[in-house]
C-alpha cells in the first residue's frame, strides 16, 4: 500500500517533506495513515446503514412474539398433540381391523406431524433453566416427527411386517405420553406458570379434551350414523393404547395430583375416533360404512350357518347410499402386494 500511494504522488510528497524537513518515506507513511483512516470511516459508515436497514426489514417482516403469546401457541401445539394421537389411535384400529393390508392417503399425515415452529426457544436465550425446557420440548417434537416419517415410509410396503409397523404405532404413542410431561415442565420451568396453572392447561388441551378438529360429524348419512356410532369395533384396540399412556399420566398424577381419569379419557378417544372413521374413505365409501357392510356379512354367514333367523343383529343390512354428497378427511389404500 505504501509503494502504491508513493508511487501515484511521488513529487506531492517529496515537496511537503522538503518543506517540513521530514523525509520522504515518514510523510508516505502519514498519508497512508491518513487514507486508511477515511476508509475504516467510510466502511463504519456504510456497516451501520446496513445494520440500520437490517433492523427495520426485521421489524416489517418478524411477527411479535411475547410469552404471552408463546403460552397460546403451546396450548395450540398440545391440542395439536391431542388430535395426532386420535389420528395414530384411528390408523390403528383400522390396520388392526383389515390386518394391516390397507395404508392412509398422504392428507392423513398432515394431522398427526406436530409443526415446531410455534416454539420460539430464542425468547429465552437470556435464561438457562426456561431455555433449556422449550428447547428440550423443541428437540422431543422433531424426534417424535422424525419416527412419524419413518412409519410414512414404511406403511406402505408390503415387505414391512405386520408385527414392525404395529412396533412403531405403539411406540408413537407411548412418545405423546412422555411429551405431555415435557409439556408440564414447559409449562412451569419456560413459562413459569403454578402447578395449577400448569394442571389446568394439561387437562383442557389433552388430558380432558372435548373439542377439536373431529369434533362434528360432517357425514349427513342418518343411517350409517345410526347404525354404526353403537356398535363401533375399535374399542378394544383404543383401551390397548390408552393403557400405553396410563403409567406417564399416573406419574404426573403423583408428581402434581393430576385429576387423571382413565375411562373418561378412553371414551373420549373413542368418541372422536367414531367421528373421524365417519369420514374416512375406504373403496369409495365411509370407512365405517365398510365396516358395518364386513360385520353384517360376517353376522349373517354365521347365522345361516347356525339356522339361527331369531337372533338378528342389526335388523335391516345398512347400505351406503349412491353419490353421497358428503366431505372426508383422508382416504385408505390397498396394499399392493
Amino acid at each position: 500500500m505504501l509503494i502504491i500511494t508513493t508511487s501515484i504522488f511521488p513529487d506531492y510528497i517529496r515537496h511537503i517533506a522538503d518543506e517540513l524537513a521530514l523525509s520522504y518515506w515518514d510523510w508516505s507513511a502519514i498519508i497512508l495513515s491518513l487514507v486508511s483512516l477515511l476508509i475504516a470511516i467510510l466502511s463504519f459508515l456504510v456497516a451501520r446503514r446496513t445494520l440500520i436497514s437490517q433492523k427495520r426489514t426485521e421489524k416489517n417482516t418478524t411477527p411479535i412474539i411475547n410469552k404471552k403469546v408463546q403460552l397460546f401457541l403451546l396450548n395450540n401445539s398440545l391440542r395439536e398433540l391431542y388430535e395426532s394421537l386420535i389420528s395414530i389411535t384411528a390408523l390403528y384400529a383400522a390396520l388392526e381391523y383389515t390386518s394391516y393390508k390397507i395404508f392412509p392417503s398422504r392428507q392423513f399425515w398432515h394431522l398427526v406431524y406436530i409443526d415446531t415452529s410455534n416454539l420460539h426457544e430464542e425468547l429465552f436465550y437470556g435464561d438457562d433453566t426456561k431455555f433449556q425446557a422449550i428447547y428440550y420440548l423443541k428437540t422431543s417434537l422433531n424426534n417424535f416427527n422424525s419416527d412419524v416419517m419413518d412409519l410414512e415410509n414404511d406403511i406402505s410396503k408390503s415387505t414391512v411386517t405386520s408385527q414392525l409397523k404395529k412396533t412403531i404405532i405403539l411406540h408413537l404413542c407411548e412418545d405423546i405420553g412422555s411429551l405431555v410431561q415435557v409439556w408440564g415442565k414447559c409449562y412451569m420451568k419456560s413459562l413459569g406458570l403454578t402447578k395449577y396453572e400448569m394442571l389446568s392447561l394439561l387437562e383442557d388441551n389433552f388430558l380432558k379434551c372435548n373439542l377439536c378438529r373431529f369434533n362434528q360429524i360432517k357425514n349427513d348419512d342418518k343411517d350409517l350414523i345410526k347404525y354404526y356410532l353403537p356398535n363401533t369395533p375399535f374399542y378394544n384396540m383404543i383401551e390397548e393404547i390408552v393403557e400405553l399412556l396410563s403409567p406417564q399420566f399416573e406419574t404426573l398424577k403423583v408428581l402434581f395430583n393430576l385429576d387423571y381419569d382413565e375411562r373418561q379419557f378412553k371414551m373420549n378417544i373413542s368418541h372422536f375416533v367414531d367421528f373421524l372413521m365417519l369420514n374416512v374413505l375406504y373403496k369409495s365409501k365411509p370407512f365405517a360404512a365398510y365396516i358395518l357392510q364386513h360385520q353384517i356379512k360376517s353376522r349373517m354367514k354365521f347365522e345361516s350357518s347356525n339356522r339361527n333367523e331369531s337372533n338378528i343383529w342389526i335388523g335391516n343390512e345398512y347400505t351406503p347410499k349412491p353419490n353421497m354428497n358428503y366431505s372426508w378427511i383422508f382416504y385408505f389404500n390397498d396394499i399392493q402386494e
